[in-house]
């Protein structure tokens, strides 16, 4: 495989947003006659069919192309100017407050801005949905207009022509056309305007994540705001206009009762108000249980994320359950959140169901008891109708509601976010590199800050303190000079050296200059998610030359000739698939290629072995970087000879700043400092310093003493060993760049097992209880339209026909009946909703949790955070709000159509006929759109891993200044995402259309039946009250398919989420599982005092990482006998570090054993292993929480035993500096820890 196409196959994979069938947007292309009926849409359709049909994949490249006014830079530079106006306009508001609660009450108005940039959308949907409100309030008078024809039929047929009936059931058909017309356009501008909101609100959070502080400790809450908040505006869309309608419908429904049954229409209104303030009560205790959802969910994700950095540490130790009762512990909390949101949102649901239905008993009985009014089919019809039609608003509007109530609680964690300070920068950069000058700090003082929460006049508000850090600094760095930075660890050398990229706080009065451009390499080597070519490119244009000069000064070519692909071979996450020292060697070769001037290294040493140490050192350091200005932070005094400035940082304070000579002469002690920190350091050092030189008289020997006194005028330089260069880039193996080049994306959609496993999870008996309640529920309903039909005509009513009052008391008893069942059908409802919440998430982090390391190397963080917060919330509580309506619409409708084909037999094949029309237009539909939502789904994480790949390493972006490479990486990321969410709903649309021709052709087919059998039929007077419900409901019906589309879209887009968590509780790989037994087939038990000795014995063991690649340990057979301290050394990737997961069975071996004390690890269950043994992992990682808690997660040593292990490893003074003792809070990842104190 020739690596050109590759690298061209690789560049459309990135550039996938741009790339298209079609050369311009489909939209632009369409007139305004087939724009709104989305024919435009069909070459979409036909591709996703044909794809399927013919087994491909459906991919980016078949999405549509993204019109003008949904390109997301437009609209996000529409909106940056809307936010600083309404900034600016917000900033004069709090100046002219009259107190401080004032004006701290005083917030912009992030809603107004978005409704203001995307008013034209907005405005033209206000009118689509206007015009088809009207048309619905009109299907009643046509309604009425049939049930007069018919009364005449009945009672007069002489003095009716009887074609007035087939005409006026055409003008209900046409109507109904103009709904659904009207509608779509509605809902395509709607979509359209929220969409661009998500889109804007996207880029608005990455760019705001660029601005926070390295060490901002918020990674969880800006993920979730990134993912699940910013989404909302999809969800809300579809409902946003009941919110304005719905009110509307009602009060135009109401006034139309008057023309139907007079005064007692107009007085129903008062029953409708009476239920206004219970619904603001409602509202309130919805947004409040919301926001506690979102802060406990906001908990959840960030253990989570914690759990993804230190899965390895989590395995080491054996505390996957310590982790996994951390996270039931936050998640039980959160579930009593949910019970209480789904309950609250259930009483919701079941008043405005039953609010129009004890309506319509109201209405009669105070137009029979009140008004005398005669209560006949032409009055009685069209108020069912108007009632009928009043049900999809009512039942809508507390979706409506639920939607704001999220959008509200999301807009206001955006805007929170929004307004956090942004980090100060008060660095001056210059590109003057002619000066001798290239870093110069003047009066420095450096910060930090934390966040106190206080309460001004009665409003809470979080305030930022600050507190000095490091005082009084003033250093110049010599231009292309190297200058050595040492001292103890957590003096403070790393504060220095992130002061000089501007990663610190300083004073006003402190001056920080910066004379050209800088490189930064930190101490944890900051891994791009990417090929390793691209991780040393970083944007830069590949040369050859300079390129293979950069791998060999930096020591990688042994490493390209170890990776199958070379340095194409993809590097995951976070490097989670290179060592500790592959990754610095990658970070120096991305310095070295940059050809920036100023080099500043945060002690990248310390992660390689001594023999690469000094190879960086000489190859790199000294020689690649030659002329260049080097800062480099070391605790490697055996280079101190070599420097032409040393500066000793202790104590956050400059101790010395001098030449290696004036050291020599000063009384600051490098030597005591370091040693002091832990008895085995000296040792390490003189270790270091036999691999370097440490002959007596030589320059290493010097150096472990820098204080002896020996003087000497001559700056050292360092022995060079000859070390072979490669001519040529180590070629990446065909068969692994073939295969790089071709994985694909796999896009098919959701298929009916997820709905199966979704439902499975709910429990069926469960289940079977939902569909008895509302099949229950819709046939006393019917029951109850039944009887006011017949008491209309008065119809005899099981063999005898009862007076008024009788069929008064009857309709009473059903509506009652009607209520009750409405409120026994929530309990099982609400029920299995709660039984998939608590399964799906307790089952994820099991799984999660002991899926094994290979895993987590080839899985991006964002993808496994999505699941847990988009795809989680979307289980928790967007599924059960839209199956609450899509039970509701459905068994409307079945009911329905009984009714119907009771009243007119004829109907069942007319009914037969347009469902197997019905379906076969949506299997045709489906199989795209659910390969689009499928696509969708999958085109979110890229996004996600994005802002955490950033998150994870603000402080080299920003100094590389990288901000623009990885904004316009994001935007990328999105639009892809925008595409397929584009793409996905104007398929609906597309559908919805044609679902709308067919049920307006259910309800010509019915009226048109129906007059005919009425025309023809000897017993008008008997069948006439069913027929016209049946007409009544034909229309409802019609009405109610319209939002089943709807709803049915929100739970086919939820149930990509259902697919996504199903495949993470049930088809993730897990380690293997050893159940002890005592029979001849099973494993026994190891002995109780396992292991007695210590005794570890390899035979043959052969390791890879994953099934197809090389092996890593290769026969390996060695002994070591119990009390043995043995070393392995080795170059770095040779393969020490896998030994280590091999004793720990993080792999395993694909050949021969590994034993301790005679038993065979592969026969142990993971807990007794991992729990009898103890590592010091490479990379340094601390859990948020305590020191107690980290040192001592179960809590099973006495405080006595870890004062005296902290004191072994000499962080006791930092751990007693903020008074907590044991209980000192150690923040995310450790941020508030050095690298060496982590360490």
């Amino acid at each position: 495989m020739d690596i050109n196409k590759y690298l061209e196959a690789k560049h459309q994979r990135d550039h996938a947003a741009e790339d298209s069938f079609v050369p311009s947007p489909e939209e632009e292309s369409a007139n305004p006659f087939t724009k709104y009926i989305f024919t435009w849409i069909s070459p979409l359709l036909t591709r996703g069919w044909e794809r399927s049909k013919n087994g491909d994949v459906f991919h980016d490249k078949d999405l549509l192309r993204l019109p003008e006014d949904e390109d997301i830079h437009r609209a996000y530079a529409i909106f940056r100017a809307a936010w600083e106006a309404e900034l600016a306009y917000t900033k004069t508001r709090q100046d002219a407050a009259a107190t401080e609660a004032e004006a701290l009450s005083i917030k912009p108005r992030l809603y107004l801005v978005l409704l203001k940039c995307f008013k034209k959308d907005l405005l033209i949907s206000a009118a689509g949905r206007f015009i088809s409100d009207g048309a619905m309030i009109a299907a009643s008078f046509y309604i009425r207009e049939v049930i007069k024809w018919i009364g005449l039929l009945v009672t007069n047929p002489n003095d009716v022509r009887e074609y007035d009936g087939f005409i006026w059931s055409v003008a209900v058909a046409l109507n109904q056309e103009l709904i659904s017309v009207a509608n779509n356009i509605s809902l395509f501008h709607v979509q359209k305007a929220f969409c661009n909101m998500r889109s804007v609100l996207v880029l608005s959070v990455y760019d705001k994540s660029l601005q926070l502080e390295a060490s901002h400790g918020i990674t969880g809450l800006v993920q979730q705001i990134h993912g699940a908040d910013t989404y909302k505006f999809i969800e809300m869309c579809l409902f946003m206009q009941q919110l304005w309608s719905a009110p509307l419908m009602i009060i135009a429904a109401l006034i139309s009762l008057y023309f139907f049954i007079g005064w007692a229409g107009v007085i129903a209104f008062g029953v409708i108000l009476i239920g206004v303030p219970f619904q603001g009560v409602i509202a309130k205790k919805m947004m409040a249980a919301r926001m506690a959802c979102i802060e406990l969910a906001d908990q959840r994700v960030n253990a989570i994320n914690e759990i993804l950095h230190g899965i390895r540490i989590i395995k080491f130790m054996g505390w996957e359950e310590r982790f996994l009762d951390r996270v039931d512990e936050i998640r039980s909390r959160e579930m009593r959140q949910i019970h209480r949101l789904l309950w609250i949102r259930s009483i919701l649901v079941g008043v405005v169901t039953f609010l129009p239905i004890v309506l319509a008993l109201f209405v009669f009985a105070v137009a029979y008891k009140g008004f005398d009014f005669e209560i006949t089919p032409t009055s009685v019809f069209p108020a069912i109708s108007m009632l009928n039609i009043l049900r999809m608003p009512m039942a809508q509007f507390p979706i409506g509601v639920g939607k704001l109530v999220d959008a509200f609680v999301s807009l206001d964690r955006l805007r929170e976010f929004f307004l956090r300070p942004d980090r100060v920068v008060r660095l001056t950069k210059t590109d003057n590199i002619e000066t001798s000058d290239a870093v110069v700090l003047k009066n420095v003082t450096v910060q930090y800050t934390t966040d106190v929460a206080v309460n001004v006049g009665g409003v809470d508000t979080v305030q930022q303190r600050t507190s000095d850090l490091m005082k009084n600094i003033n250093l110049t760095i010599q231009r292309g000079k190297l200058t050595l930075v040492v001292g103890a660890t957590g003096g403070g050398k790393s504060t220095l050296m992130n002061t000089m990229i501007g990663e610190m706080l300083v004073t006003e009065d402190s001056s920080v200059t910066v004379n050209g451009q800088v490189a930064y390499i930190t101490q944890e080597a900051w891994i791009m998610n990417a090929t390793l070519r691209d991780n040393i490119l970083c944007g830069k244009e590949f040369v050859h030359e300079t390129y293979l000069a950069t791998i060999n000064d930096c020591q990688l070519v042994s490493d390209l000739r170890e990776l199958a692909a070379s340095d194409m071979t993809e590097i995951g996450e976070r490097g989670v698939n290179v060592s500790g020292g592959q990754k610095q060697r990658i970070a120096f070769a991305r310095a070295v290629y940059s050809g920036r001037e100023i080099v500043l290294m945060d002690d990248p040493l310390s992660a390689v072995d001594s023999h690469v140490c000094v190879a960086l050192f000489e190859d790199c350091i000294m020689g690649a970087l030659a002329g260049r200005t080097r800062v480099l932070v070391t605790h490697q005094v055996q280079f101190l000879p070599y420097a032409d400035r040393i500066v000793v940082v202790d104590n956050c304070e400059v101790a010395f700043d001098g030449t290696y000579e004036e050291l020599q002469n000063s009384t600051v002690d490098v030597a005591r400092m370091i040693n002091e920190q832990s008895p085995v350091t000296n040792r390490n050092i003189q270790n270091d310093n036999e691999q370097f030189d440490a002959t007596p008289g030589s320059d290493a020997a010097v150096a472990a003493s820098p204080m002896s006194g020996e003087d000497s005028n001559v700056k050292k330089q360092p022995k060079k060993e000859k070390r072979s260069r490669a001519t040529e880039l180590p070629a990446p193996n065909q068969e692994e760049l073939k295969s790089l080049m071709t994985t694909e994306r796999q896009s098919q959609g959701v298929n009916l097992a997820v709905y199966g496993w979704y439902f499975k999870i709910q429990h069926p008996f469960v289940v079977l209880m939902i569909i008895m309640s509302f099949s229950v529920w819709r046939g006393v309903n019917i029951i109850a339209d039944l009887m006011v039909s017949w008491w209309s005509s008065h119809t005899k009513v099981i063999g005898h026909t009862p007076t008024d009052d009788q069929y008064l008391q009857w309709y009473g008893i059903f509506i009652a009946l009607t209520g009750i069942t409405i409120a026994l059908r929530q309990v099982p409802f609400v029920q299995a909703k709660l039984n998939a919440a608590k399964a799906s998430n307790s089952r994820m982090v099991r799984s999660l949790l002991h899926a094994p390391t290979a895993f987590f190397d080839t899985t991006p963080t964002g993808r496994v955070i999505s699941r847990f917060s988009k795809d989680m919330e979307q289980m928790d509580l967007s599924i059960p709000e839209a199956m609450n309506s899509f039970y509701n619409l459905i068994f409307q409708i079945l009911g329905a159509y009984g009714l119907m084909i009771y009243a007119a037999t004829y109907l069942v094949a007319v009914i037969v006929v347009l469902l197997l029309l019905l379906m076969a237009v949506y299997r045709y539909y489906s199989t795209t759109n659910r390969a689009q939502k499928s696509l969708e789904a999958t085109n979110r994480s890229p996004m996600t891993s994005v802002l955490n790949e950033t998150l994870g390493g603000l402080p080299t972006i920003r100094a590389y200044d990288m901000v623009d490479n990885f904004t316009a990486k994001h935007a990328l990321k999105l639009k892809l995402s925008v595409r397929a969410v584009y793409s996905w709903r104007v398929s609906q649309r597309w559908f919805s259309v044609r679902m709308d021709v067919i049920s307006s052709t259910v309800v010509l087919a019915t009226t048109l039946i129906i007059c005919g059998v009425l025309v023809s039929s000897s017993d008008r007077a008997a069948t006439a009250p069913v027929v016209s419900l049946a007409i009544t409901y034909s229309v409802a019906i019609a009405t109610a398919f319209g939002f089943l589309t709807t709803i049915s879209s929100e739970i086919e887009s939820g149930m990509t989420s259902v697919e996504r968590v199903k495949e993470y509780c049930d088809d993730l790989p897990q380690e293997k599982v050893v159940t002890y037994g005592t029979g001849p087939d099973e494993t026994p038990a190891p002995p109780p005092n396992w292991p007695s000795a210590g005794c570890v014995e390899f035979s043959n063991a052969s390791l890879r990482y994953r099934d197809g690649l090389p092996l890593v340990l290769k026969s390996l057979s060695v002994r070591i006998d119990a009390g043995f301290k043995v070393g392995i050394v080795g170059r770095t990737g040779s393969g020490k570090s896998t030994i280590m997961l091999a004793l720990f069975r993080m792999v395993e071996l694909a050949e021969g054993t590994i034993q301790f004390d005679g038993v065979d690890i592969s026969s142990l269950n993971m807990k007794d292993l991992r729990n009898k043994i103890t590592i010091i992992p490479q990379d340094p990682m601390l859990f948020q929480g305590t020191v107690r808690s980290n040192l001592d997660p179960f809590f099973q040593a006495t405080d006595e035993d870890v004062w005296r292990v902290i004191g072994t490893v000499g962080i006791t003074e930092r751990v007693k500096r903020d008074g907590e003792g044991l209980n000192c809070v150690v923040a995310e990842k450790g941020a508030n820890f050095s690298v060496g104190q982590r360490q």
